[in-house]
């Protein structure tokens, strides 16, 4: 028997709840807030990164001439973001208690790794995604529901914060 990307996925999402469980609800959520922002600045900078790599654009008369490819960029740029948000990016992530705790810490654990993986999928050439989506029923129910995993961490968080404080009084 040979491994299969679906036996990948889930031991990547059983280390990715096991590292939320042992960081707790504030700063799962504080990972949680990282990924977004290393999304988006990976969206907006992939594009002159490549162009740099590529010999297209240069900083102060110097450029690079290589062939890394379009998911290299993304991926490294991605998670680099990401764990510098994390460690540098001043988010406090103080520990907190409460009754719903260890549940929500799952579902961030769970919605976190999720978006990471099919966040680093999207990045991936059509073919080879393609490729992957045959040989894995994970890998394909993941990339199929992309917009679910960007919207659900989000929607998470209200929900959890509106049975926290369900009424702000002013």
């Amino acid at each position: 028997m040979t491994p299969s990307w679906d036996l990948f996925l889930t031991i990547l999402f059983i280390v990715g709840i096991a590292y939320g469980m042992m960081l707790q609800r504030e700063r799962t959520v504080v990972t949680l807030v990282a990924v977004y922002v290393a999304l988006v600045i990976t969206q907006v900078l992939t594009a002159p990164i490549s162009q740099f790599f590529a010999g297209e654009k240069t900083i102060n008369s110097f450029f690079v001439s290589s062939q890394v490819s379009p998911f290299t960029i993304q991926a490294s740029l991605f998670i680099g973001l990401m764990i510098l948000v994390i460690t540098k990016g001043g988010l406090n992530g103080d520990r907190g208690t409460g009754l719903l705790s260890p549940f929500e810490v799952f579902v961030y654990s769970f919605l976190n790794t999720a978006l990471i993986v099919t966040t680093l999928l999207s990045f991936l050439p059509d073919e080879a995604r393609a490729a992957m989506m045959t040989q894995s029923s994970m890998v394909a129910f993941l990339v199929n529901h992309h917009t679910w995993w960007l919207a659900l961490p989000i929607a998470s968080l209200i929900f959890f914060g509106w049975n926290r404080h369900p009424f702000v009084s002013a």
